[in-house]
């Protein structure tokens, strides 16, 4: 059974909270694409492709960010890996759907990349 204990650690095992120029989204990469159609049925959003390699569900629509950020922030707790990583995402999805300016969304980059790798240092 898929709960919400569940997805945040699969996501902080198998996801990845990131930005593609100044937009936010959030993705998850796995090999067996059965368990990515139980997330995204769970959401009842995200959109799942092929890259060769692995399956990707991806949450990147307006609709998809404020479902995803909805979940991150009711479990924000429970992520262990990927909690800083999360509360600057969360940040930038904010400032995203309002319109924010692309100076603060591009200073949030620079700092949830500057979390990412200090994290693999």
């Amino acid at each position: 059974m898929i709960n919400n204990y569940y997805i945040v650690g699969f996501f902080d095992g198998e996801g990845s909270f990131t930005v593609n120029y100044h937009r936010p989204f959030a993705t998850i990469a796995q090999k067996d694409v059965k368990v990515l159609h139980m997330i995204r049925d769970y959401f009842n959003c995200g959109y799942i492709r092929h890259n060769g390699f692995v399956y990707v569900l991806e949450f990147r629509s307006k609709r998809d960010l404020k479902t995803f950020s909805d979940f991150v922030r009711k479990n924000l707790q429970y992520f262990i890996t990927k909690r800083k990583e999360a509360v600057i995402w969360l940040r930038m999805v904010d400032e995203y759907l309002s319109g924010g300016s692309v100076e603060h969304l591009s200073r949030l980059k620079t700092l949830l990349l500057q979390i990412r790798n200090e994290k693999y240092k």
